[in-house]
């Protein structure tokens, strides 16, 4: 008995183009959502979503501005900005702000790259191996900037 592959996508899904098809339909629910998140941001205020379980004193004292003579001797950035806070040690900041441009314009251009580099048969592993190469640096210098390393 020969297995027969099922279709399982219409013929129109699989002949539509990604541009202006699904392209446009994906930047329309991004609108869409983003408009949600500002409405939402404009009529919560962020003591009612964030700190609900704090009384009137609480929330009084969280809308006294800081006092710049007394910070702590070490001061840390969230644990997703701990990578480039390392970095800024490492580097000069413009040379940081050019590699974390250049990674944001690479980003969107994988499509492009792949393809390129997919006429001499490198395209795959090269790319998987600059993906991972990325994740651990960042993994690494996000657990330095922790003091884990």
């Amino acid at each position: 008995m020969i297995a027969r592959k099922r279709e399982t996508e219409p013929e129109a899904l699989r002949s539509r183009p990604f541009w202006p098809g699904f392209a446009l339909e994906e930047m329309a629910a991004l609108i869409l959502f983003l408009g949600f998140v500002l409405l939402l941001a404009s009529v919560l205020h962020p003591s009612m979503v964030f700190e609900s379980g704090l009384d009137e004193t609480e929330l009084r004292r969280l809308e006294y501005p800081a006092d710049p003579f007394s910070t702590p001797p070490r001061i840390l950035p969230e644990w997703y900005f701990l990578a480039t806070f390392e970095l800024l040690k490492f580097m000069a900041p413009w040379l940081v702000m050019m590699l974390i441009g250049l990674f944001v314009t690479g980003f969107f251009f994988v499509p492009f790259i792949d393809r390129f580099l997919s006429k001499y048969r490198i395209g795959d592993w090269m790319v998987r191996l600059f993906g991972v190469g990325i994740v651990v640096l960042f993994i690494l210098l996000t657990l330095r900037g922790m003091g884990l390393i």
